[in-house]
């Protein structure tokens, strides 16, 4: 959980041991139940990950310009829509500005790296991001 601290933002930290604590921590907060505190919660395969987006890791490691950054963005993204007809029905999403998120949105559905963070209102689909992916590393 975040706690504001003047301009900078904490983090309550706790190492869980198995399942039945994390359960026991969902009912504790409600997190489950309908009428809540309006949870939002994410899971990553990696507790050491700061908050960004799948597409800002690889470009990061690539050490690239923003412009080369924006230019790889936008050829993943003329590339999705060009073969998406071959994998979808029919879409009315167009390449207007305004359906950007639509298309960023899709291809975050289908595993392409985005500049989307993936969230949810479920605490159990967030565990399973949390672990499914890197058994060697802590999820978060």
């Amino acid at each position: 959980m975040a706690q504001s601290e003047g301009d900078v933002m904490s983090w309550h930290v706790q190492r869980l041991t198995g399942w039945a604590e994390f359960v026991e921590i969902v009912n504790r907060l409600n997190i489950h139940e309908e009428g809540d505190l309006g949870w939002h919660l994410r899971g990553q395969a990696d507790a050491g990950w700061s908050l960004e987006p799948s597409l800002l890791r690889i470009l990061k490691k690539a050490s690239l310009t923003d412009k080369k950054a924006h230019g790889i963005e936008f050829s993943a993204l003329r590339r999705f829509q060009s073969e998406a007809h071959i994998y979808l029905e029919a879409d009315p999403l167009s390449s207007e500005p305004a359906a950007m998120m639509a298309w960023w949105i899709r291809m975050q559905h289908h595993s392409c790296p985005t500049r989307l963070l993936d969230w949810t209102e479920s605490p159990y689909v967030a565990a399973y991001f949390a672990v499914e992916q890197m058994e060697d590393k802590d999820g978060a």
